[in-house]
């Protein structure tokens, strides 16, 4: 047997190595115990760790469906009930309608009936308009949303004195050429040259056309109005002087703008270019209250609209019945038995949605119950597991703790037999 005494302890470092390795199985065991789950960090399992936060989203978004449904379930029971009380009133006033038909009242008596008529009138009104669940007043209608008014883009610009002019072209893209030359053989102009700010040109000496080649630049347009400022610097020129500026894509109005510079003048003219664009219809919002029920973002799957019910007695056509005469009593009649048919078909209208709400959250219950257990198939620790591997560790840990010191006496053993 070869017995080597040197400077490493193999056998030491091969039980600290192995030591290791079981105080890191312990801990993890320990840490799956503690937290009751395996995916205590995404290194466990990273495909599992991705499962399980979307579970855990779903489940999320199943309670918050939930709820929902019971808070529209709260507020149609509140519909339900003020349209049962306004029911009330137009059966009552049905039957002072049937009363004033009689011939045998007088018309102080009618003029009796018809003070009741109105007082339960003006009661169903205010029943409609004091329905109220959470600030949501499902008995009328809701008010009309004006639309916000876009202002006019003021141009912002007064042409200057000088002959010099503000012209408006249009183009059929967001991106434009524009080069600038000089008409004249003398001394070329100085100019800078800017849209909206944005300089183009800065203190540019522009060539002369046909002798130089004219300068051209490729410019990026807003949307809507840009405004272009070209500020000339005629300096020692013979007057007048004539230069050009051209722009391409243009579809209205003139390409090329044109303009004299006397000697020592500073100027400036705008131009506006509109870039014209078909807006996108915009699909119009469904009115009434919004029934979000699904845990996505689909129409009818996940959401629906519930219509509000319209109880006044402008709505029903009510407003202006009198009994106090026969035949308006008769007429009255015919209106109460449809506003009672309106008000039936809501009732009944609101009862078949809680009826689907009613369903909607048992689904929500059980899909609930479904997700927590497949979160909790893919994420929850097995006890029986970790405690079983937790104390397999300890036992290795005492034995290779116990061999650890062994491998540390050794040598020392050796150099004893050898000394």
């Amino acid at each position: 047997m070869r017995v080597e005494i040197g400077n490493h302890n193999l056998l030491s470092m091969q039980a600290q190595r192995q030591l290791s390795r079981i105080m890191k199985d312990a801990g993890v065991s320990a840490a799956r115990l503690a937290a009751g789950s395996r995916l205590v960090h995404a290194g466990d399992d990273p495909a599992g760790s991705l499962a399980a936060a979307r579970f855990r989203a779903q489940a999320a978004s199943q309670v918050a469906a939930q709820r929902n449904a019971r808070n529209l379930m709260d507020l149609l029971t509140t519909a339900d009930g003020g349209i049962a009380s306004i029911q009330n009133n137009l059966i009552r006033m049905r039957a002072l309608a049937i009363e004033a038909s009689n011939g045998a009242l007088t018309d102080d008596e009618r003029a009796i009936l018809q003070l009741e008529f109105a007082l339960l009138r003006a009661e169903m009104d205010n029943i409609a308009r004091k329905t109220n669940y959470n600030g949501i007043h499902p008995l009328v209608t809701p008010p009309a949303v004006e639309p916000e008014e876009t202002p006019e883009e003021p141009s912002g610009y007064q042409p200057p004195t000088g002959g010099l002019r503000d012209v408006t072209v249009q183009v059929d893209s967001d991106s434009v050429v524009m080069s600038i030359w000089d008409h004249a053989y003398l001394d070329g102009d100085i100019v800078s040259v800017d849209i909206d700010g944005q300089t183009i040109w800065d203190h540019y000496t522009i060539p002369r056309r046909y002798t130089e080649p004219e300068q051209e630049t490729l410019v990026t347009l807003k949307q809507g109005l840009n405004r272009v400022t070209v500020r000339a610097e005629n300096e020692g020129s013979v007057p007048p002087n004539t230069a050009s500026l051209a722009i391409s894509n243009v579809v209205d109005g003139p390409s090329v703008q044109r303009w004299d510079i006397h000697e020592g003048e500073t100027a400036a003219f705008t131009i506006f270019f509109n870039i014209e664009e078909e807006a996108p219809e915009e699909e119009a919002e469904e009115a009434g209250i919004k029934a979000h029920i699904g845990i996505g973002n689909a129409q009818d799957a996940d959401y629906f609209f519930i219509q509000n019910a319209d109880m006044t007695s402008e709505a029903l056509d009510l407003d202006n019945l009198n009994i106090s005469e026969g035949e308006g009593a008769l007429t009255a009649i015919a209106s109460l038995d449809a506003a009672l048919e309106s008000a039936s078909s809501e009732r009944a209208r609101f009862g078949a949605v809680t009826e689907r709400l009613t369903n909607t959250e048992q689904f929500l219950q059980i899909s609930r119950e479904r997700t927590s257990a497949s979160f909790s198939q893919v994420s929850d620790a097995d006890v029986a597991e970790e405690i079983s591997r937790f104390i397999t560790a300890q036992i290795q840990a005492k034995t290779g703790a116990a061999m650890l010191t062994q491998a540390n006496l050794l040598p020392q053993l050796l150099r004893s037999m050898v000394g």
